[in-house]
């Protein structure tokens, strides 16, 4: 999958989640994307933790949260895998929803990439894990 396919499907996933195919549609769901931003009487704003682990995912993450107007945080001493966000639920597992779908697609291509270039650079690699081996009883020498 080329950088080119990788965005367009990337909007397309946006796109599918706030149901829109057609400018029109596009711009209704834009207006309620709007509106659901906004604080009404039976959903107050919160703050929201999440942990992820991967640096591509935290930015990846963080970057649709700010696109949807809302600005990701952590607290002093929280780790770095911390993102907290203040903003109403429905909206933010709105935004995690449509993050845990980007994510896979960016993992396939990182994947895909890492993988030709390691082919490319090294030849073929006959497994992708180190063999497991059995562990030392205790008394045992390491040999």
């Amino acid at each position: 999958m080329t950088e080119a396919e990788l965005k367009r499907k990337l909007a397309a996933i946006e796109a599918m989640v706030l149901g829109a195919m057609t400018e029109g549609e596009r711009a209704a769901a834009q207006h309620v994307l709007e509106n659901f931003k906004q604080k009404t009487p039976d959903e107050t704003c919160q703050d929201l933790g999440f942990t992820v682990h991967d640096v591509w995912a935290r930015k990846l993450f963080m970057a649709m949260l700010r696109k949807a107007g809302l600005e990701p945080f952590r607290m002093r001493g929280q780790r770095r895998t911390t993102i907290m966000v203040h903003g109403r639920k429905s909206l933010v597992e709105l935004i995690w929803k449509e993050f845990l779908e980007a994510n896979r697609t960016l993992t396939e291509y990182l994947s895909e990439v890492t993988d030709r270039v390691i082919r490319e650079s090294l030849g073929e690699v006959q497994e992708d894990e180190a063999r497991e081996r059995p562990a030392l009883t205790r008394g045992s020498s390491k040999s």
